[in-house]
C-alpha cells in the first residue's frame, strides 16, 4: 500500500508539474519573442545620402507621395523569385512620381546583408535625407510568410534637409495586454524639413489597429497632435496609411468593420 501511495502521489505531481512547466515555457517564449532588439535611443535615426542644399530656386509647388510597403525587406520571399521583387516594384513606382518628399510605412529597418531597403530607395531616387521611426521590433514574428525577427516602421525621405524628427507613441489604455502581443506599436513620426529657410512639418502615420473603436481613438490622438502643431502657425503635411478606404465611412456609421486597404 505504501508503494501504491507513492506512485499515486508521483503521478499526481506529474499531472501538475508537466502542464505548469509547458505553460511557463510558452509564457517565457512569448515574452522573449515579443521583446525588442533595439534600445530606445535607436528607435529613431536620420541618414544623409547626398548634398542637402539643392539649388532648385524659388518654388511654390512640391510633389509628395506616400506608400505602404507591407513590411518590405530585401530578404522578402518574393525577392528571390524570377518576377520583379517588391523592392524593385516600389522603386519603379516611386521613380515615376519624381517626388520631393516620400512617406513610407511598413518598411524593413533592420540591418540586412543585401542592404537596407530605405537606403536603397533613397539612393536610387536621388533623395538627400531620410528619417526613420521604428514601430515594430520583435525577436520573432509568428505570422507567415515572413516569420522570424522583424524591425519595421515608418520613414520620411526628403530632397531638402531634415532638421529634426520625433517619434511620438500613441498609447491605448483600453487595449488588453494580450491584444498588443506580436503587433507593432502605434507611433506618429514627425519630421521638420527646411525648404530654403522655410519650415515644413511632415507627419507620417500608420493606423492599423484591428478594431474600429481603437482605430478611431488613434485618429483622434493624431488629430490632437496635428492641431497642437498647426496652432503654432507651422505648415503641416499629414500623410500615411489608415488601412481603410474612404468608402468605409458608411461602414463606420453603420457599425460594420471596414475593409482592409492594400
Amino acid at each position: 500500500p505504501y508503494v501504491l501511495e507513492q506512485r499515486r502521489a508521483m503521478r499526481n505531481l506529474l499531472y501538475v508539474t508537466v502542464p505548469a512547466s509547458l505553460l511557463l515555457g510558452v509564457m517565457l517564449f512569448i515574452l522573449w519573442a515579443d521583446g525588442g532588439q533595439l534600445p530606445d535611443d535607436q528607435l529613431v535615426r536620420k541618414s544623409t545620402y547626398s548634398d542637402t542644399s539643392p539649388t532648385l530656386g524659388s518654388r511654390d509647388t512640391f510633389t509628395v507621395v506616400t506608400h505602404n510597403l507591407a513590411h518590405l525587406s530585401t530578404s522578402s520571399p518574393d525577392s528571390q523569385s524570377g518576377s520583379p521583387s517588391r523592392l524593385n516594384q516600389a522603386l519603379s513606382l516611386l521613380q515615376h512620381t519624381n517626388a520631393d518628399f516620400v512617406g513610407l510605412q511598413e518598411i524593413g529597418l533592420g540591418n540586412e546583408s543585401s542592404g537596407r531597403p530605405l537606403d536603397i530607395l533613397a539612393e536610387e531616387l536621388g533623395l538627400a535625407e531620410a528619417a526613420q521611426a521604428v514601430r515594430w521590433d520583435d525577436r520573432y514574428r509568428p505570422f507567415p510568410p515572413d516569420t522570424g525577427p522583424i524591425i519595421s516602421g515608418q520613414a520620411v525621405l526628403s530632397q531638402y534637409p531634415i532638421r529634426g524628427h520625433v517619434r511620438t507613441p500613441i498609447e491605448d489604455s483600453s487595449e488588453a495586454v494580450w491584444d498588443g502581443l506580436f503587433r507593432p506599436d502605434q507611433v506618429v513620426q514627425t519630421a521638420a524639413v527646411d525648404i530654403n529657410g522655410w519650415p515644413l512639418l511632415i507627419m507620417n502615420v500608420d493606423l492599423d489597429a484591428p478594431d474600429i473603436p481603437t482605430r478611431e481613438q488613434h485618429a483622434r490622438m493624431v488629430n490632437r497632435i496635428y492641431k497642437r502643431l498647426a496652432g503654432q502657425g507651422l505648415p503641416i503635411i499629414l500623410l500615411g496609411n489608415i488601412d481603410a478606404p474612404p468608402s468605409s465611412a458608411n461602414s463606420l456609421a453603420e457599425g460594420n468593420q471596414p475593409r482592409r486597404s492594400d
